[in-house]
């Protein structure tokens, strides 16, 4: 080993140099918090503008509807004035014609009781008896009587047609009537044997 003396000049360059170093890595440690600081600062100030953006959207939006409202308020209000206006003045129409055909009756009225006072005339003149209307008598409406519904039944068809052959009687007491093929003139009558046998 080496066991030479260390002289203090030595011993205050080391003191020195690890205070160096101490100090740099303060600053360090002090620049990477400040960094740090920086990036949280700036990520803050991101934040806030996002913020700032999104409530200044609101409030334009806030502005627009409530813009949309004034107007539709607005647009109400003259169309129910309008409508007021209206009313009024069919009211006013209908008031005044109800109140001028009023006048116009109450003095048509007047004007009719007076000349019917004045054509009334008193005379000691008696007055011819009223002749009664004749009046026509009315012929009553013709009674239309409808025909009668004649329900006719369809004839009934038959069409079996049997024809049943006229059956000869023999008499036993008379021979046999020869057949018209032969020769001797016509067939007696059988009618006529059965009535000479008769007589």
């Amino acid at each position: 080993m080496n066991d030479q003396p260390v002289s203090p000049d030595t011993r205050i360059a080391e003191a020195q140099a690890e205070f160096a170093q101490a100090e740099r890595d303060a600053a360090l440690r002090v620049a990477a918090v400040e960094s740090v600081h920086k990036q949280a600062a700036r990520a803050h100030a991101v934040e806030a503008e996002i913020n700032a953006s999104q409530n200044a959207a609101a409030a334009r939006e806030m502005a627009t509807e409530r813009n949309l409202l004034r107007e539709n308020l607005s647009a109400e209000r003259n169309a129910s004035a309008n409508n007021a206006f209206g009313f009024y003045l069919m009211t006013g129409i209908l008031f005044a014609i109800l109140l001028v055909g009023g006048i116009y009756y109450y003095f048509h009225r007047q004007d009719l009781a007076n000349t019917a006072s004045s054509n009334i005339s008193v005379s000691s003149v008696p007055g011819q008896p009223a002749i009664p209307p004749t009046v026509q008598p009315t012929m009553p409406p013709p009674v239309v009587t409808p025909p009668p519904v004649i329900h006719v039944p369809p004839p009934q068809v038959h069409n079996e047609i049997r024809v049943v052959p006229p059956q000869t009687q023999q008499n036993p007491n008379t021979a046999p009537t020869e057949s018209p093929n032969t020769t001797g003139g016509a067939q007696p009558d059988a009618g006529g044997t059965d009535r000479s046998n008769n007589q």
